[in-house]
Formats: structure tokens, sequence, C-alpha cells
């Protein structure tokens, strides 16, 4: 059994039966994914990109390499997390998510690393299987070692070119002077065979200057991009109402919308600074009214203010918590997941295990915050889990609900408002770095092509030179 929507966390790649609202974004990554071995999916925080990813891109290409004949390619996912003074180096951070399985690549003498351990698994699978690897929160490489960023380059430098390392043909030729008879021709054209890599990182838009760091070891990091945009009104609208229609294997009954009510969550997701994640936990606990009070229609009433649903999330998870225990996620939350900028803010990830040496949450208290919806857990690619605000619109509400505690109403609504506008500005300046950054890169790409056809016409005068001083 499951729930018609997954709330604070991501959509997966088994629940694109009830992912909706993304047709035109899934047609268009996935044909970038047919044209290039490396894409960019960017978008502002929360607005839906791993969802779009696991639920939509995945599974669509997937399909269409199964229907086209060829086998199922294997996916391999990374998420960054933060880094910490403890933290292993990527180095052996990969080699526990990219397994090393028995190939004939064992016969060879060479250096362990994420190309030969994907080169030993393509060994094993039907001939011509694609790898599609997808790097997620890639914003997060920005906290990594300058040896980890290092490190790095190299993977994706090595993963992008298409040839067999050079260090692996020789290792291939030195074999086969001490036994002549090993390789086969079959064998050979094994060996030889290029990874077929797909690859996709998945970055915050007002953190793509970090992938100008690449661009000396891979100049077309950014050539294939596509920028995830909120939801539209009508694509909100297919979110909501069409998991809600589904038959079978949910907690829930279908229900429907009654007109009020969908007007209502529709004209609140309309705004321009809600994203996604948002919808999800409106959804989410609409469909848990829903099952407590066994009602097969979403009334207005029920939906009351959207704005309350999302403040509800908040209180409801703190309902029962001891005071000892209200300070302690209180601390937690507003010292170590907000970082406030100005007027502004930004949300961070702290591992499970931080959260209760420093402040003395258990895990069940951690479980139940992330069960109303206040925070996601991601899981960790160094084991356990990392916990993050599940929505930048939680974060005013838990500002207001703390620091604001003692404020009269009139100073709350000063407060809110201010937190709002600093939101629309942050979002604005993200949006006016991208666009000069893009303009900039426009003008290079046409200084670039003008100087190149002003040396061509050079040469082409002075072979027109030489060729009149030979006739005279």
């Amino acid at each position: 059994m499951r729930n018609r929507y997954p709330g604070p966390r991501p959509f997966q790649t088994d629940e694109s039966a009830i992912f909706f609202g993304r047709d035109d974004e899934i047609k268009r990554i996935t044909q970038q994914l047919r044209l290039s071995n490396l894409i960019v999916i960017h978008g502002r925080s929360g607005v839906g990109k791993t969802s779009l990813l696991n639920a939509g891109v995945i599974p669509t290409f997937l399909n269409q390499s199964a229907a086209n004949g060829n086998p199922v390619p294997k996916v391999v996912q990374v998420r960054f997390g933060s880094w910490f003074p403890d933290s292993v180096s990527l180095e052996e951070m990969f080699k526990q998510f990219v397994e090393r399985t028995p190939s004939l690549l064992d016969q060879l003498e060479y250096q362990d690393s994420v190309w030969s351990r994907l080169k030993s698994q393509q060994l094993n699978l039907p001939p011509q299987t694609e790898f599609l690897l997808v790097f997620d929160q890639f914003e997060e490489i920005a906290t990594y070692p300058d040896q980890d960023f290092e490190y790095l380059t190299q993977v994706l430098t090595r993963l992008t070119y298409p040839k067999v390392p050079v260090e692996i043909q020789e290792a291939i030729r030195q074999q086969q002077q001490i036994d002549p008879d090993q390789f086969t021709p079959a064998r050979l054209r094994q060996f030889l065979n290029p990874l077929q890599m797909r690859i996709v990182l998945i970055i915050r838009s007002d953190r793509l200057g970090i992938l100008d760091r690449f661009r000396p070891s891979i100049a077309r990091i950014l050539q294939y991009s596509t920028e995830v945009q909120p939801l539209t009104k009508s694509q909100a609208k297919d979110a909501l109402l069409a998991p809600a229609a589904e038959q079978g294997g949910f907690y829930s009954t279908t229900f429907s919308f009654e007109l009020e009510a969908l007007e209502k969550i529709l004209a609140y997701v309309a705004h321009e600074e809600t994203d996604s994640m948002t919808l999800q936990l409106i959804a989410s606990s609409v469909e848990r009214a829903t099952t407590k009070i066994q009602s097969q229609s979403v009334s207005g009433e029920m939906v009351g203010n959207p704005e309350d649903l999302i403040a509800n999330i908040l209180t409801n998870s703190l309902d029962g918590l001891d005071e000892t225990e209200s300070e302690a996620v209180k601390r937690a939350v507003v010292d170590s997941l907000i970082q406030r900028i100005g007027r502004g803010f930004m949300r961070l990830s702290m591992h499970e295990a931080q959260l209760v040496e420093r402040f003395g949450i258990d895990k069940v208290t951690l479980d139940r915050m992330t069960r109303h919806g206040v925070l996601r857990a991601v899981p960790f690619i160094r084991g356990g889990v990392t916990y993050e605000i599940s929505s930048d619109r939680l974060v005013p509400v838990i500002l207001l609900h703390w620091d604001a505690a003692q404020s009269s109403v009139s100073n709350e609504e000063i407060l809110y408002e201010e937190l709002e506008l600093a939101r629309k500005k942050q979002q604005e300046l993200h949006e006016q770095q991208y666009n000069t950054k893009e303009a900039i890169q426009d003008l290079t790409s046409k200084l670039r092509f003008s100087v190149r056809i002003n040396f061509l016409l050079i040469i082409a005068i002075l072979i027109l030179l030489w060729f009149l001083l030979q006739r005279t």
C-alpha cells in the first residue's frame, strides 16, 4: 500500500504512474539524453528536479530502450550531501556505490577506478547495454576539498570520453605478450568496446557557476541543459487531480475535489514563489484528511486556507513533545538547518548522527518530523541519512513559530512579508546572474566564431597573394 502523493520526499522511479504534469519536460530531457552523453538539469530548490528525473525521465528512457529492442540501461544514482570533516574521500565513496564485479578485466593489471568498475559490469551485461549515471544535488560538490573536486573532474572527463583508457589498452598489450592465445578477436572486441554512458547532473540554478570549474576539462558541460520551471496552473491541476482518481494499491480510496477546494489550492500554488514540493505537502495533507473522515470528496471547507495547511504541518509535528524535546528540535532546525543571509535564507542539510550528538534529538523525533512533512530524510551515500527542511515555504512558518513567538500579530506579519520579499529578491538575483552568464557565454561564442572566420580569411588572402606572386 502507498500514498497517492509523496509529500516531502521526491517521487521514486516506481511511482511514474502517479506522476503528472511534466510531459513536455520529460520529452525534451529524454531527447537530450539521446543526443548527448552529458546533460544538466537545473532549477531552483524545491521545483521538482529530482522527481522529474526519477518518475518521468528515467522510466521513459528505459521504456524507449526496451521498445527499440535494446537492452534496458543500468541506472546508477548518486545524491551528494554536504561535506563533513570526518567524511571519506570521494574516491572511497564512489567505490561504495559502484560495485566491482568479477569479469575478464580481472586478468589485467590496472588501477581500480570508477571506469574500471563500470567496465567490469559492462562485460557481464548484454552487448550494447547503456549506463545512466545520475549525480543529484551536484551543487554540494562546492563544499568538498580541492582534491575531491579534482578527482571528480577526472572521473567525469574519463566517463564522457568514449574510448578505452590508454592504460587499459597498454595492459591488454602486455597480457597479449605474456599469453598470445588468451585474447581471441571476440574477447578483444569486448574489452575495447567503449562504455555506453549517459550522465545527468542535477543542480540548483543559483549554483550553476560551479560547473565553470569543469570547463577546462569538459568544455561542453552546459551544451545540453534544461531549466525546470515551477508548475503552471494547468500542470498543477493535473498533478493534483490525476493521482486522486488512480485505482488500487493506495491507503486512501479514490476521491475528487469540489470546485471550491480545487480553486483554493490552485490559486495558492499559482503564486510565483510556490514550489512543487509545497503542492505535494498540501495534497498529502488532503489525502490524510479524506482517509481520517472517510470522505470521497474534498470540499472547500476541508481545504480552508492552504497557508494554514502548511502552518499545521509544523504544529502537528510538535504536538506531544515535552518542553525539552521541543527546545532541542527548535535549536536543531533554526540553528543548523536554516542559514540566514541578510533578510533571506538558505536551507541546509545535516547528517542524523550530528543532529543526535549535538542537539540530543532521538531518532523517533526525527522520524516524526519527517512523517509530518517538516523534514525530508535523504539517504546518504556514506551511510545513514541527512535531514533538511522539506520546502522553502516552511522556512517562514518555522521562523515565525519560534522567532516571533513573543511578537505581536502585526510584527509577525511584517516578519513574514520581509521573508517573502527577501526570497523574491534572492530568486530575481539568481535569475539575473544566470541570464548575465548566458549572455556572456553567447557573446564569447560569437567572438570565437568571428576570430576563426577572420583567421581563415587572412590565410586565404595570404594563399592568394602567394599564388599571384608565383605567377609573376
